[in-house]
């Protein structure tokens, strides 16, 4: 499938030279997420020397007008009239972060991210094992479940979690055309599911925090969330730095 695109905003741009620091973006028509998404993107420590790639599919003024207005961080703004759908607008705005870096954070519309998330993400870039697929800072345990030791213990974990990651090149480079139908079944699969299945079968792992540094909001206008309840059951994190004072300590590292 060709993806057609129209750039319609390139503005307060740090950098865009080969490993600048980039941030990906998914937006779709829920301007309530995206105001909170980027709300929480703007308090993240070192945000101002990222550079932020929006990819919006389907017309929505609202969410175009909050993409255009904020200043906390260089950007650039992709826009759809026609959707193409979560799939190929997540293989677009990812393909277009890895022209620019070797590592890519990806944040979708009702991905919330703590102060800490984008030092951690970038510590974590140097611990690469050949077994090691992703990053991920999502972790959906509640408060009796993390000890103050656990706070800065980074685990890994059989998959990949689709909510606030960040790729290296060459994981991407092994995934990248398995954003489409599935031939096999003749059945639409998400592409986090695509992703994941192929990290089981390939025995490759998630690099996390025991301790989320990230929530998901998304209980409303998602397709595979079926109920507000259901997604505060399975997806809301019931314990988050943000509910803490989150020190900048030094990251225990268990690979």
């Amino acid at each position: 499938m060709r993806i057609t695109t129209t750039k319609i905003a390139v503005e307060n741009v740090v950098s865009t030279q080969f490993n600048s620091k980039v941030i990906t973006s998914t937006q779709f028509r829920r301007p309530d997420y995206t105001g909170k998404m980027l709300k929480h993107l703007s308090k993240c420590k070192g945000i101002e020397d990222y550079l932020l790639l929006i990819s919006i599919d389907g017309d929505n003024q609202e969410v175009l007008d909050l993409c255009c207005n904020f200043n906390f961080c260089g950007k650039k703004i992709f826009l759809r009239s026609t959707p193409l759908g979560c799939n190929q607008n997540t293989s677009f705005v990812l393909s277009q972060g890895f022209r620019l870096s070797d590592y890519v954070i990806h944040v979708e519309d009702d991905i919330l991210l703590s102060e800490r998330a984008l030092e951690i993400f970038e510590e974590l870039y140097y611990h690469k094992k050949e077994d090691i697929f992703s990053v991920s800072l999502y972790n959906r345990l509640g408060y009796d479940d993390i000890k103050e030791n656990d706070k800065n213990l980074v685990l890994t974990r059989p998959g990949f979690i689709p909510w606030g990651f960040a790729l290296w090149r060459d994981s991407f480079d092994k995934i990248k055309d398995r954003f489409v139908y599935d031939s096999d079944t003749s059945r639409y699969l998400s592409w986090d599911l695509q992703i994941n299945n192929y990290c089981i079968e390939n025995n490759l792992k998630n690099l996390y925090t025991k301790f989320s540094r990230i929530d998901n909001i998304g209980a409303l206008g998602g397709v595979h969330v079926p109920s507000a309840q259901w997604h505060a059951e399975n997806h809301r994190v019931p314990f988050w730095a943000n509910m803490v004072n989150d020190e900048s300590k030094s990251l225990n590292i268990v690979t």
